[in-house]
């Protein structure tokens, strides 16, 4: 799967299994667009819900799928790659 920069920046937020309110501060994305990339990440099998699924705010973790896209996408795209303590 050729992934978006959106996906690319949520895939490597996941790697801190978080849940959508926390991808949005992290990303700095609108809380809507961060939904549509995760359910899109979700149904492709990148990343999947553990946890607190009854309340509709499960938390997103790396699937191994997931992060061979992510290895991928940052060989294809070296100069696009954010350095994993920039935003930590």
């Amino acid at each position: 799967m050729n992934l978006t920069f959106g996906q690319y920046r949520i895939l490597l937020a996941t790697r801190y299994c978080l849940n959508e309110m926390q991808l949005s501060e992290q990303t700095h994305f609108d809380k809507t667009l961060v939904n549509y990339i995760v359910t899109g990440l979700l149904t492709n099998g990148l990343v999947m819900a553990i946890g607190k699924e009854s309340s509709g705010n499960p938390n997103y973790e790396l699937t191994e799928n997931g992060l061979v896209c992510l290895e991928a996408y940052e060989r294809a795209n070296p100069d696009l790659i954010i350095s994993r303590t920039a935003d930590e």
